[in-house]
């Protein structure tokens, strides 16, 4: 691929090749902070992101801030099965985080507390 606009000499030029199985891995493990992910998250990664470096990266980084993992000391655990994620794609990376926050249990406003905005 060449880029359509001229060349610059402030501009530099990166090519990103995908990544393979134990590359992507390895992204995994440094992004998650040196602690393990479960072996059916490794695969659904593996497969979506099909080595494409910077959607590894945000997925991974989406997930482990999401409620479908739960950090522990020394690993991530599944909140639930992973199966019945849906994983976006690169073209809806964008709506994810609205996503997760959809997840996310809501805080309610209480009515006590003479209207001080006390949330429970």
């Amino acid at each position: 691929m060449s880029p359509p606009w001229p060349p610059r000499s402030h501009l530099t030029s990166l090519v990103l090749n995908r990544l393979e199985r134990l590359q992507v891995e390895a992204l995994l493990t440094q992004r998650a902070g040196g602690k393990a992910l479960p072996a059916e998250v490794v695969q659904h990664i593996v497969i979506k992101t099909d080595g494409v470096p910077l959607y590894v990266e945000e997925l991974t980084k989406m997930l482990l801030a999401s409620p479908l993992l739960r950090e522990e000391a020394d690993q991530y655990v599944l909140t639930g099965r992973c199966a019945r994620w849906r994983f976006p794609t690169p073209c809806r990376m964008r709506s994810w985080p609205d996503w997760i926050s959809s997840r996310q249990p809501k805080r309610r406003r209480s009515s006590g507390g003479a209207g001080a905005g006390v949330y429970l």
